[in-house]
């Protein structure tokens, strides 16, 4: 589906009925357009093919932020001793930052 196309179902016409029941017409144009806005920048970024993890440490916990904007912590081990090979967030393969 093309940002057109997006734009042509979501936009201003009031589409996913279902939400618009819950808004009235004014705020629901704004919040479609927004969404599609959205939607929009996410289409347009390129999709990298890997996540990629980053580990990170501060006075009261050790984690990893994720490329796909999550963090992981760990009670028990770390990426390599629970074995994770992919991202539980976005599916994709996981590498690591030095």
């Amino acid at each position: 589906m093309t940002v057109e196309e997006l734009r042509d179902e979501f936009g201003n016409s009031g589409g996913l009925e279902g939400l618009a029941f819950f808004y009235p017409q004014t705020a629901w144009s704004a919040y479609s357009d927004k969404y599609v806005e959205w939607l929009e920048q996410k289409l347009t970024q390129p999709c990298p093919d890997v996540c990629w993890w980053r580990y990170q440490e501060d006075l009261n916990s050790e984690y990893y932020d994720t490329s796909c904007e999550n963090a992981q912590c760990f009670t028990v081990g770390d990426l390599v001793e629970n074995q994770y090979k992919f991202c539980p967030y976005c599916g994709k393969p996981i590498k690591l930052m030095e």
